[in-house]
């Protein structure tokens, strides 16, 4: 059973440093497999974020007619659940907690648990249910502190005609990669790539380094020599 210390309880954010190999220890084996059957079957069919409670309640059809309610909270970096079914009152786990699991990590982190293709307006349906404004939610609380993060370009790779690849920690600055004509690609309609290359920096580095500088991002290289 979770044990929990409702101090300690993180908003969004911490959802959002979920790793996603953390729904492997939601549910025993037995579970996972119809947990993961009832997610690629959309019976998750509603997500709500209660920011003073710091609570997720995910709404899962199952075999009765009447949806099993899931409440899935983020303490001390990890993923604590909680069903009203059977199985969890006994077991401390189940399949509803899965599906609820895999359903949240698609819509706040625009991943999808084992890399099975869910359709775009599923995701940003949930996604829109929990208020991210980027699919025309309400917005929160918990998604203006993500703005606030510092942003950092970490130098991983020098290509053989030139290019820079870099990955991004904290915010990712659109307006900024895109006033030197770079794209990020997105899954889902929201989740961002977080690594982009600076071609020809021969012509652009100078204005990048003081674009960045003026734009509190800071630089670091994880190159050596």
């Amino acid at each position: 059973m979770n044990t929990i210390n409702f101090e300690e309880l993180e908003g969004l954010d911490g959802f959002e440093k979920l790793d996603i190999a953390d729904i492997h220890y939601v549910g025993e084996s037995r579970f996972t497999e119809s947990g993961l059957s009832y997610y690629r079957q959309f019976a998750v069919e509603n997500l709500d974020w209660d920011q003073s409670n710091k609570v997720m309640t995910a709404l899962v059809q199952g075999r009765r007619n009447k949806p099993y309610k899931v409440l899935l909270r983020v303490s001390g970096g990890n993923l604590l659940h909680e069903c009203e079914c059977s199985d969890w009152q006994n077991f401390g786990n189940c399949k509803h907690c899965i599906a609820a699991s895999a359903a949240m990590f698609l819509a706040v982190q625009g991943q999808s648990v084992a890399g099975y293709d869910m359709p775009d307006d599923y995701a940003q349906e949930l996604r829109k249910q929990l208020g991210y404004s980027d699919v025309g939610g309400a917005g929160h609380v918990g998604e203006e502190q993500v703005e606030e993060l510092v942003t950092e370009f970490l130098l991983t790779d020098v290509d053989i005609h030139g290019g820079l690849s870099f990955t991004i920690e904290g915010t990712v600055p659109q307006s900024f990669l895109n006033s030197f004509g770079i794209t990020l690609d997105s899954s889902y309609g929201f989740r961002l790539s977080r690594e982009f290359i600076l071609f020809k920096p021969e012509d652009d580095f100078i204005r990048f380094l003081k674009k960045a500088e003026d734009s509190n991002i800071s630089i670091f290289t994880a190159l050596e020599g």
